[in-house]
């Protein structure tokens, strides 16, 4: 015996699922003066840390279908946030780089989401505790798992 419950699993995986909306729910009224959806602020900061990062490397750190994950960057690029380019050695693979006003809006969506005060209630000894259970939990359930769209509505 592991010494798991069948109550603290579940009690644990609805507790997750409910901070999950929460927390997609509090970054979208965050974002939604910026005009930005969660799926297309996370997309940006990605980029943002990553510039030059493949499509195919975008897909994997959203979690997300390559449909879905191709039209998010096709809506991006079309409000002028991004721009892609094709690799100089292999024509199939397709690099982004924020534009200027992507850059510029990244950083003012992160300045706000930093700003906000929801996280800094919590302190950040929790939320590096938070954290690591929850990469913990990732790291066992991903391979148990297909990709699931992100950030889609």
């Amino acid at each position: 015996m592991t010494g798991y419950s069948v109550h603290a699993g579940e009690e644990f995986f609805r507790q997750l699922t409910l901070a999950a909306a929460l927390s997609r729910r509090h970054a979208e009224r965050l974002l939604l003066p910026l005009g930005l959806t969660v799926a297309e602020y996370t997309l940006l900061r990605i980029v943002r840390n990553t510039p030059g990062i493949a499509a195919k490397e975008a897909q994997g750190r959203l979690y997300a279908t390559a449909p879905s994950v191709a039209q998010l960057v096709k809506s991006v690029e079309r409000k002028g946030f991004i721009r892609r380019s094709v690799n100089g050695k292999d024509a199939r693979i397709q690099h982004i780089d924020l534009t200027a006003k992507g850059k510029s809006l990244a950083d003012k969506a992160y300045s706000l989401t930093i700003r906000d005060n929801a996280t800094l209630r919590i302190g950040d000894s929790r939320l590096r505790e938070t954290t690591a259970l929850l990469e913990t939990v990732i790291d066992t359930l991903s391979p148990l798992s297909s990709p699931t769209p992100y950030g889609e509505r």
